[in-house]
């Protein structure tokens, strides 16, 4: 009887969850007896009060629960709006820019909106350095349309970039409506240090340390090289064989991190003015404004925004 116990009554507990789960899913699916909680409606009202209290991922889940419940409720544009703001506000760029987003979900809901949040993914994870912004993200229908200052806005923002990563001259842009951020980004690119002559400066210890800007580290390599240099040189002409092996050693890895160390240290530098950078132009484009304000006009909203 025991054994019989324990056999049926976690099934008996399965059955009690799932009944009120078929109900609710044959609710569903005539339209009739939904509870109130789970209307689209709600559903569509916790969504904004999670996104208006940076509960991102959480409104996510509610945002696939009202499209997975009711897909039609939401227009494919304000679906698709909501879900890339939402990626876009917790870091999720990998899945704005994923190319095959919108082939997935139609093109009903892939605008020049659409194109904005990708264009800030692709800015905002990097992949500006390797080259040309993809031709689909500035497409002439966008850059034309209601959206016009906001493409303008982006090109300048990416040319900024990739000129300062590329070494590009910005002469032809210096008098463009942007100039001071031009400005600025010609007198970061050229306070770039060379991350290879930070190596090769190494080569008298510390002195790569030196060239990145880090004095204070240089003249510590350099004193502790010289120390260890000068006691395996003493324990060799005294014929102090163990000394000089094991000073020897140290000394030898000792020198290799100080040219390993000014590479690192250069590129270390030039990552520091690029973040400066950025965070200059984040200040004088405001992209993450216009997402605010795409969202506010297409995306789900509280009643409060």
């Amino acid at each position: 009887m025991e054994k019989l116990k324990k056999i049926f009554s976690p099934l008996l507990l399965l059955i009690f969850i799932l009944i009120p789960f078929c109900g609710y899913s044959d609710a569903l699916r005539t339209g009739k007896d939904i509870p109130a909680e789970f209307s689209p409606a709600n559903i569509k009202s916790f969504i904004g009060y999670l996104v208006d209290n940076g509960e991102y991922y959480r409104a996510h889940t509610e945002l696939m629960r009202l499209k997975s419940y009711y897909p039609d409720y939401i227009s494919p544009l304000c679906y698709n709006v909501t879900e890339n703001y939402l990626y876009y506000k917790s870091g999720r760029y990998s899945d704005i820019t994923d190319s095959r987003a919108c082939a997935e979900k139609g093109t009903a809901g892939c605008g020049c909106e659409i194109d904005i949040f990708r264009i800030d993914g692709f800015l905002k994870s990097g992949d500006y350095k390797g080259g040309e912004m993809p031709g689909s993200l500035l497409r002439s229908d966008c850059v034309s349309s209601e959206y016009a200052e906001y493409f303008e806005k982006r090109r300048h923002y990416y040319t900024i970039l990739n000129g300062f990563y590329n070494n590009s001259s910005f002469g032809d842009y210096i008098n463009s409506e942007y100039s001071d951020s031009y400005n600025y980004a010609e007198t970061l690119s050229g306070e770039r240090k060379s991350p290879f002559l930070g190596a090769f400066a190494g080569i008298i210890p510390g002195m790569g340390y030196v060239y990145a800007g880090d004095a204070g580290t240089g003249i510590v390599s350099f004193i502790l090289i010289s120390a260890g240099a000068a006691i395996t040189w003493g324990a060799h002409i005294n014929d102090v064989q163990p000394l000089a092996a094991v000073s020897g050693t140290a000394t030898f890895f000792f020198y290799g991190g100080s040219i390993a160390g000014g590479y690192m240290e250069t590129v270390k530098y030039n990552r520091g003015l690029a973040e400066k950078l950025v965070l200059r132009l984040d200040r004088d484009f405001m992209l993450e404004k216009d997402i605010d304000d795409i969202y506010l006009k297409c995306g789900i909203s509280s009643d409060v925004r």
